[in-house]
């Protein structure tokens, strides 16, 4: 019996979130790896069977706080490279964003029969306050769920411009990737 490999909407997820595939296991395992945005090489190593619900529970049992004290430990036994703390914090912090988003991506990816493609741009859009036209507030290539899960943040976060009235805001979407690809509305963004 050879090394289980994962099915190939899987690596199209991975692809599209920009993970990649180190390597396979003997024991049915996938190891994955993704630079985090302060350098970092994060790798995590999950089950290829029920490859979705693996990767969710590794994502679920990220523990921020014990990656950042992992580092400061390396730092002080003379590990070269590790950032300052406070970038550790914000670099633990956009991990576990990371795996949460992969996390729903390969949910998504596994409860629909149909590949998530790069030819699908998802788009946030609002009305602004001054002059009452559409405007693009946030856009994402992958899925709807996504979209909004990052709207969401934004609007947490205080991310959203002044000048948007954030009662007006849609989902939108377009098949092809273009400047000129004409938008359609897919539904409210409840915000």
């Amino acid at each position: 019996m050879g090394v289980k490999k994962l099915k190939k909407k899987y690596l199209d997820v991975l692809e599209l979130h920009d993970w990649s595939v180190s390597s396979y296991t003997e024991d049915g395992r996938v190891e994955l790896e993704k630079y985090s945005p302060a350098g970092e090489d994060f790798i995590m190593c999950v089950n290829v069977e029920n490859f979705p619900q693996a990767v969710m529970e590794y994502a679920e049992d990220f523990d921020i706080d014990e990656h950042i004290a992992m580092w400061i430990e390396a730092k002080r036994n003379g590990v070269g490279g590790v950032p300052e703390t406070r970038e550790l914090v914000h670099d633990a912090e956009d991990i576990d964003k990371m795996l949460q988003e992969l996390a729903i991506a390969l949910s998504e990816a596994k409860e629909k029969p149909q590949i998530i493609s790069r030819d699908t741009e998802y788009g946030m859009f609002a009305k602004q306050i001054s002059n009452g036209k559409e405007r693009l507030i946030g856009r994402i290539v992958g899925t709807e769920a996504l979209c909004r899960k990052r709207f969401e943040e934004k609007v947490r976060k205080r991310e959203i411009m002044r000048d948007i009235d954030l009662s007006t805001a849609v989902v939108m979407k377009r098949e092809t990737i273009t400047y000129a690809g004409e938008w359609e509305v897919t539904g409210s963004a409840d915000c």
